[in-house]
């Protein structure tokens, strides 16, 4: 059986449950232990009067009366089963205003019958001490039935359990049905006040979900959280405070990290620029400026999450793509390849920052001079509605490389150049630009890699 996972539905069935044995065990537990103390003298009550109680109504629905107005005695089919079922069990019936026995009656009640009526007697107990029923008890009864008031008298049965649920039936139906809408009207408040008293920790999970690496040093509030939670809220936020240390540092390490390399980078690329003309001279200068791209993007992410700078201005991405790719014509040229820009006539304000979107775009077009087959050109096309697409013609993205592609330190294979980190670090620069990258097939061949912003003002 599977277990509940739910705490309100847990507490609601135990809750519910200790209502229906406080409701209902009493009874067979009180008439066992008053069964115990007579089987050692101590009192005057029996298991078995509850199985009285269910023959004298088994009797009672076999009484019959003739057209004359005489009692007779005829067992159903119930009566006989619990016949059959107690060998032992003797019942007879006779009318009050009458001394004869009812036909179908056991004849050796009749004396006790007849005492009862004499002795006027409502409920009259006898216990046998002598013949074939030596030891065993009986009770008559006076009982309002269809036929009238008759006399009913039982002996020499054994108790089972249904009769104790017969007894609850006859004797406490009333009881039964107020207390089963109790428990009823019960399951809807305990249902509803435990709602009203986790509603708490539904808040705290809510305020738990929205916690990332971009909302650090947010806590979880345990205001109207029950006493016993709160050792688990203070827990959990201790830990978001550890995790906030540790991420503030890594940050601060990639940012420190990324200044220090820019330096290096950018003497290392004059020294380069110096250098007679060949293709060892282009191909390190093209590697030079992949490394300073992507620099540039782990320094601009890290200053984004350190909220250091805005990602609500205003940029006109046409000037900013076109600068970008005036500075790649050069290196372009080198590596005999060629890099056109179309819809640059037409200026579109995009909302986001400045230097990331350069570092995005200029990461894209490295990669695509990459690509791109000696002799071919780089296209990069803007469009108004603020979309950016970087187009080369060289071997392109697989279908199922498209998503992954973007995930840190993927590469094609271990042949593969690179670290793998530009385009994972140009998918964070955009998700926190509140934008979108993604790659396409270019018709004919090649990769198409399209940017979109937000607009601006």
């Amino acid at each position: 059986m599977k277990k509940m996972q739910s705490l309100t539905t847990r507490l609601i069935v135990y809750l519910l449950f200790a209502q229906l044995v406080g409701a209902f065990l009493p009874w067979p537990v009180v008439a066992y232990l008053a069964s115990v103390a007579e089987r050692y003298g101590g009192a005057d009550a029996m298991l078995e009067i509850y199985t009285y109680f269910h023959i004298q109504d088994l009797v009672a629905e076999s009484l019959e009366t003739s057209p004359e107005g005489a009692v007779r005695l005829a067992p159903t089919e119930r009566l006989k089963l619990r016949a059959d079922q107690d060998e032992d069990v003797r019942y007879a019936a006779m009318a009050a205003r009458s001394t004869e026995l009812a036909p179908g009656s056991s004849p050796e009640l009749h004396s006790k019958l007849v005492a009862a009526k004499e002795a006027d007697a409502r409920v009259f107990r006898f216990h046998t001490e002598k013949g074939p029923d030596a030891g065993k008890w009986g009770v008559v009864t006076l009982m309002q039935t269809r036929s009238g008031p008759v006399y009913i008298a039982a002996s020499g049965f054994r108790f089972h359990w249904l009769d104790v649920v017969h007894f609850v039936i006859r004797d406490k139906f009333y009881e039964t049905v107020a207390f089963l809408v109790g428990w009823l009207a019960s399951c809807s408040i305990v249902f509803l006040g435990l709602r009203q008293a986790l509603g708490s920790l539904r808040r705290a999970a809510k305020a738990a979900e929205r916690i990332d690496l971009d909302s650090m040093g947010q806590g979880i509030v345990a205001t109207g959280v029950p006493t016993e939670i709160r050792p688990i809220i203070a827990a959990m936020n201790g830990a978001l405070a550890r995790l906030d240390g540790s991420v503030a540092r890594m940050r601060r390490f990639t940012a420190n990290t990324a200044h220090e390399l820019r330096t290096p980078l950018a003497v290392m690329r004059a020294r380069l620029e110096n250098e007679e003309p060949s293709p060892l001279k282009n191909d390190l200068l093209r590697d030079a400026s992949r490394l300073h791209a992507t620099v540039e993007q782990l320094l601009i992410a890290a200053r984004i999450s350190e909220n250091q700078v805005t990602i609500d201005e205003d940029v006109d991405l046409s000037e900013t793509v076109c600068q970008i790719v005036a500075d790649h014509s050069p290196l372009a040229r080198r590596s005999e390849r060629g890099i056109a820009v179309e819809g640059e006539e037409r200026a579109t304000i995009v909302r986001g920052n400045r230097r990331a979107i350069e570092s995005v775009v200029a990461n894209l077009i490295g990669n695509a001079l990459k690509a791109e087959p000696p002799g071919g050109t780089v296209l990069v096309r803007l469009r108004p509605e603020g979309e950016v697409e970087v187009i080369d013609h060289g071997e392109g993205v697989a279908p199922g490389h498209r998503e992954t592609i973007f995930e840190p330190f993927w590469r094609k294979s271990e042949a593969t150049p690179g670290s793998g980190l530009g385009l994972a670090i140009a998918k964070e620069l955009i998700t926190k630009l509140r934008g979108r990258i993604c790659v396409e097939e270019t018709p004919g061949g090649g990769a198409t890699f399209k940017l979109s912003f937000q607009p601006g003002e």
